[in-house]
């Protein structure tokens, strides 16, 4: 893929990711990709990773993707994105009710394509902070 092909993807991928367009951000996935994210754990094939995004998407709303940077690789087919995300928690959430809460989680994600397809994406973030900003985990001070 080139520089452009590989932009072109990821720049989808965040528009359909931000927009909620489940059918757009599936066809961005190759039929056999694996997604691995501390919410997801490994994730593999595209009727997986819907179940996934839909049930995150069910549990947030106003999602607005702030992107930070995108570093592209053309000999690996791949990128890293950073960005951070902004949503509100608006219905349960890992057995948690909606608690109506605004959060901002800085992450980065890596993608590996396949003939214009994420293959394999890792998602790395900060799933504590994430979850302290959602009130199910609380720092103990000291």
């Amino acid at each position: 893929m080139t520089r452009d092909d590989i932009k072109a993807a990821v720049d989808r991928f965040v528009r359909a990711w931000s927009a909620k367009d489940l059918e757009t951000l599936l066809a961005c996935y190759d039929e056999h990709a694996e997604l691995v994210s501390p919410l997801f754990h490994s994730t593999k094939g595209i009727a997986a990773i819907e179940q996934a995004h839909q049930n995150l998407f069910l549990a947030f709303s106003d999602v607005v993707t702030d992107v930070h940077d995108l570093i592209i690789d053309t000999e690996q087919d791949r990128a890293v994105l950073v960005f951070t995300v902004y949503a509100t928690q608006c219905g349960s959430f890992l057995g948690f009710p909606a608690s109506g809460r605004r959060t901002g989680a800085p992450s980065a994600f890596v993608f590996h394509f396949k003939d214009g397809r994420i293959l394999h994406e890792r998602r790395v973030y900060d799933f504590a902070g994430w979850m302290m900003q959602l009130g199910i985990l609380h720092a103990k001070g000291g």
